[in-house]
């Protein structure tokens, strides 16, 4: 099981932003009170470390980023640090498989908005 979700979300959400280096990262968030040096946002970046909540939450808030992307963040953290979400265990096969019941609640959410 690969251990890179919150690298990719998290690449996927600077590369929609604008250009900003990890060292630049790296200084917003020592202003915010969370001190990180350049190279761990790089290892963040490429699903070598996987961050804690209270940083998920500190990068969310200097990126600036709405609820749905923090959510994303934070549920791409916890698939890291192997937590089963969105997916079903079948006791007979003892095979995981995707939730639809997640599915369909996300999207019945997607459709309110």
């Amino acid at each position: 099981m690969s251990r890179d979700a919150f690298g990719r979300a998290f690449r996927n959400l600077l590369q929609k932003r604008e250009a900003i280096s990890d060292v630049a990262l790296a200084h917003m968030m020592t202003n915010a009170g969370y001190p990180v040096s350049g190279s761990f946002i790089n290892y963040l970046k490429h699903g070598r470390r996987i961050p804690a909540p209270e940083l998920v939450e500190v990068l969310a808030d200097v990126l600036m980023v709405d609820l749905k992307t923090r959510t994303n963040l934070h549920r791409a953290a916890c698939m890291d640090y192997g937590y089963m979400i969105g997916v079903t265990y079948d006791q007979y096969t003892g095979l995981y498989t995707p939730d639809d019941n997640a599915r369909a609640s996300r999207a019945s959410q997607s459709t309110y908005r």
